[in-house]
């Protein structure tokens, strides 16, 4: 309560931001009503604090003139919001918030286009801001398909205008590498296409590394996300010793870094980690294997018929199967 030291009721709260949507223009009101929704998350009601916000949501492309859907306290209500949505531990909960939260990000960034294409001017890094927290969202979701178009098209806008070393540059970058390894596991890239999409996908990951090992250092979470994919595309690549180097380094500097509620991301590599190695030694035993029996064919007069003469197409698991023929990935 006011000037008693006391926390507002729930009633009070509601009848504070009725009266200032009467007194205040628009503006302030936006800038009361985000205050309000701060004031019942902190008495742990959210579903309060949804609604204020959801009608502060209401007001992007009008309570702060032509700019309104670039407005930091635009953005500050989408975060916000998301942050409510997906803040569940039902899964059935979360899937539907996290869906409820690219709802938000795609409405924004449509209000964004809607006003740029009207007056043909801007804030060019809150459109790309809110772009890359739309593909933050449909990964959540599942629709790599769609955070590849986004990728695509945003990428080159944010290299021209704010430079291959912003950080949301970097953040598209890894964005487009992600989708690339989500269409693989997911089918949505036709296997013909995979050599070309990973080829682009790691040289965007390493561009990437490099200028986070710039920024934030070698060991920083941020650098180890970027190393982390790098792994992955090597694993899909077929590079599996050098992905093994990688992860060899990356793995004890997860365990450092990742602590807490991100202990699992650590867990996650490491899983990785153990089932590459598991992998290459099955390899390794299958090659020696297969160079047992083709020295045994070598060594008769009369051959196996497959076998025969066929010393430079003999099958190695893991590389190429004859000479100039690319390895599956």
């Amino acid at each position: 309560m006011a000037g008693t030291g006391q926390p507002s009721t729930r009633e009070q709260i509601w009848q504070r931001i009725l009266l200032d949507d009467k007194v205040y223009p628009p503006p302030e009101a936006v800038r009361r009503r985000i205050a309000a929704a701060r004031e019942f998350l902190g008495r742990g009601d959210s579903e309060d604090a949804a609604k204020v916000l959801e009608y502060v949501f209401r007001l992007r492309e009008t309570a702060f003139g032509v700019h309104s859907p670039t407005h930091p306290d635009i953005r500050l209500a989408a975060e916000m919001l998301t942050g409510i949505y997906t803040n569940q531990d039902d899964p059935e909960a979360l899937r539907r918030g996290r869906a409820s939260a690219e709802q938000v990000w795609r409405e924004l960034a449509a209000s964004q286009g809607k006003a740029y294409a009207a007056t043909g001017t801007g804030d060019v890094q809150m459109m790309l801001y809110t772009r890359v927290r739309l593909m933050d969202q449909l990964t959540l979701t599942g629709r790599p398909d769609e955070v590849s178009r986004i990728a695509q098209r945003t990428l080159p806008e944010a290299e021209r205008r704010l430079g291959s070393e912003h950080e949301l540059t970097g953040r598209i970058r890894l964005h487009r590498a992600q989708a690339v390894l989500a269409g693989i596991a997911d089918g949505e890239i036709p296997r013909g296409q995979w050599t070309v999409a990973l080829e682009v996908a790691e040289q965007e990951t390493h561009k990437e590394i490099k200028r986070r090992t710039k920024v934030y250092g070698r060991d920083h979470p941020a650098t180890l996300d970027a190393r982390e994919m790098r792994a992955r595309i090597l694993v899909e690549q077929g590079h599996r010793t050098e992905a093994a180097e990688v992860y060899r380094d990356l793995v004890p500097a997860m365990k450092n870094a990742f602590t807490g509620d991100a202990r699992s991301r650590y867990r996650t590599a490491r899983n990785a980690q153990l089932r590459l190695v598991a992998g290459n030694k099955a390899i390794d035993m299958g090659n020696r294997l297969a160079d047992k029996a083709h020295q045994r064919f070598d060594g008769r007069q009369t051959r196996h018929p497959f076998l025969a003469d066929r010393r430079p197409y003999r099958i190695r698991l893991g590389q190429r199967s004859a000479p100039g023929r690319a390895a599956t990935p």
